[in-house]
């Protein structure tokens, strides 16, 4: 009897193991292919307003079960990881699956750093993707069909744990720095990943056109090819070396306006901490001025205001946080502000 019950659980736990071995399998199955970020917000999907995180590209590329390429705004290296129990991890970041439906994958940061929410985000399969994209395209002279990049969409990727493919080239092609100048670039990245057709279209100083030439030189056996439809194709790259002042006045108006924000923010905090509330208002009042995104403030302000009583006040901060689709600003708001009065403009 002992034997049969002994013989059944190892049965048992046989078939566990090997149950739990194939959803795994099946997992990876389904990983494998490339994952192009589709939108990026906080855990509870509250939206997120920081731009350098929105509109950062973000890609993941599953090769095999247990190597990936990560995609970062145009950086790109291989990287090891795990696949355990719907959790990815790969060099210290933690994402849990909570979705995979082809083409959808969504996934939540769980190892997110102190001070900072954790992020939700959707990737899209991208030969799913591809269908809603009709690239350009040429027939070479050597009859071969070549597509015209579209920037983080049909492009190759450029290997290297530093720099971008236009960084590099730029550190290698050590133009003097005090000169002013212009220079476009276009090459082929081919479907294996070699790098041919390189020519100047266009270069404000000529004689240092060949030396721009040197340094794509130097990216040769650092290309994957770019991807169409799933398949690996061969891709013209055109890029725009502006080495003059290129940066726009409203560029850095809105850049400074999101600097002074954090900067009032930073006192508001301090003042947080000091537990005069009086002098955090007014900063993080000075905050929300600057940049009427910047969610922690109106978060923090809100805080100051019920440690005053003044809940009337710390309901208006909930209110706009709901407008701008902050989950838990309208959970606050729908449980402690019922007799909420609207301040008439006068």
């Amino acid at each position: 009897m002992k034997l049969t019950t002994r013989k059944a659980l190892h049965l048992i736990s046989f078939l566990l193991i090997s149950n739990a071995l194939l959803a795994q399998k099946s997992l990876l199955s389904q990983l494998k292919g490339e994952w192009i970020k589709e939108e990026i917000a906080l855990e509870d999907g509250s939206t997120l307003f920081n731009p350098e995180i929105v509109e950062s590209q973000y890609i993941l590329s599953f090769i095999n079960d247990d190597s990936l390429v990560v995609t970062y705004n145009g950086r790109s290296n291989y990287h090891r990881f795990d696949l355990s129990d719907s959790t990815i991890k790969y060099r210290g970041t933690t994402f849990k699956i909570v979705r995979l439906e082809k083409p959808i994958l969504e996934v939540i940061e769980t190892n997110s750093e102190d001070g900072y929410k954790p992020l939700k985000f959707k990737l899209l399969y991208k030969p799913t993707y591809d269908l809603s994209i009709i690239p350009n395209q040429y027939q070479a002279k050597n009859g071969e069909v070549v597509f015209e990049r579209i920037p983080g969409l049909i492009e190759p990727k450029f290997i290297d744990p530093r720099f971008t493919a236009m960084d590099f080239i730029y550190n290698e092609f050590r133009f003097p720095e005090y000169k002013k100048g212009g220079f476009v670039l276009r090459f082929v990245v081919t479907d294996d990943g070699k790098v041919t057709g390189a020519r100047m279209i266009a270069s404000s100083h000529p004689k240092y056109d060949q030396r721009m030439i040197q340094a794509l030189e130097k990216t040769k056996k650092k290309w994957l090819p770019a991807q169409y439809n799933g398949q690996n194709i061969n891709c013209e790259v055109e890029y725009n070396f502006d080495l003059g002042w290129s940066e726009s006045g409203s560029e850095n108006s809105e850049a400074n306006k999101r600097y002074e924000s954090e900067q009032s923010k930073d006192y508001g905090d301090y003042y947080f901490d000091l537990k005069n509330y009086k002098s955090a208002i007014y900063y993080y009042s000075k905050s929300i001025e600057s940049n009427p995104y910047n969610i922690d403030s109106y978060y923090k302000r809100a805080a100051c205001y019920v440690f005053r009583k003044d809940i009337q006040s710390a309901c208006g901060d909930y209110q706009q946080l709901g407008i701008l689709n902050q989950v838990k600003a309208q959970e606050l708001f729908d449980k402690y502000c019922d007799t909420f009065e609207p301040k008439k403009s006068e």
